[in-house]
């Protein structure tokens, strides 16, 4: 039988390697001109009909609340996570800062793997750690 902890902290890994790697795209380093380089990727893809509790405590459908024509930048945290999920918060983070006032050109969203345990005062606290800006 599978351990759950053991599969989140495996998909905590994954996100981890898939988030440093997109960082290291969207973010690349300076050409011979000094200029950034970027590259764009996108994959078509279905978002499902599932009402989620933002950390505010209104409930909203998944699908509309990522639907306001920006690019989404999705992270997955669970807040009693201890291995993983602060380095991808806090590459998160920087990946927002870093894009400064750019940062409200894309829709960055963090989503919860325990939604039982992870309370919205739980996620108030989680984001204020990792100075988690509005989005």
């Amino acid at each position: 039988m599978n351990n759950p902890s053991n599969n989140r902290q495996y998909i905590c890994r994954l996100l981890l390697l898939t988030g440093l790697l997109a960082c290291g795209y969207a973010f690349g380093t300076d050409d011979a001109k000094g200029k950034p380089t970027y590259q764009r990727s996108e994959a078509p893809y279905q978002v499902p009909e599932v009402m989620l509790v933002r950390q505010d405590g209104k409930k909203v459908s998944f699908k509309e609340e990522l639907d306001d024509g920006r690019p989404v930048i999705m992270n997955f945290i669970y807040s009693s996570c201890t291995t993983i999920c602060p380095v991808l918060s806090h590459v998160f983070s920087k990946a927002q800062a870093k894009l400064g006032k750019e940062r409200d050109q894309v829709h960055m969203v963090s989503i919860s793997l325990d939604p039982e345990h992870d309370t919205p005062a739980k996620l108030i606290a989680y984001s204020k750690k990792f100075k988690a800006g509005p989005q």
